[in-house]
């Protein structure tokens, strides 16, 4: 199986049913095995670009791209 470089997470699942509707399939499984990555980064698009943020060093940069609880309604 493929996997992309860095992730965060690796989810391996089984198909268990495969809904189309018009252009989408939602693909609901059964999970098989997961990881999670000993980083913390992320990758986040912002001001027209994608930015990797690391939780460690870029703690300022995560405060920019954050929204204020305050502004979600």
């Amino acid at each position: 199986m493929p996997l992309l470089t860095r992730s965060l997470a690796t989810v391996e699942c089984q198909a268990e049913e495969i809904m189309e509707r018009h252009s989408h399939a939602i693909i609901v499984g059964r999970l098989l095995s997961m990881e999670l990555s000993h980083g913390m980064s992320g990758l986040v698009y912002w001001n027209g670009q994608y930015v990797e943020i690391n939780h460690d060093t870029d703690l300022d940069l995560l405060a920019a791209v954050s929204i204020p609880l305050a502004h979600i309604r």
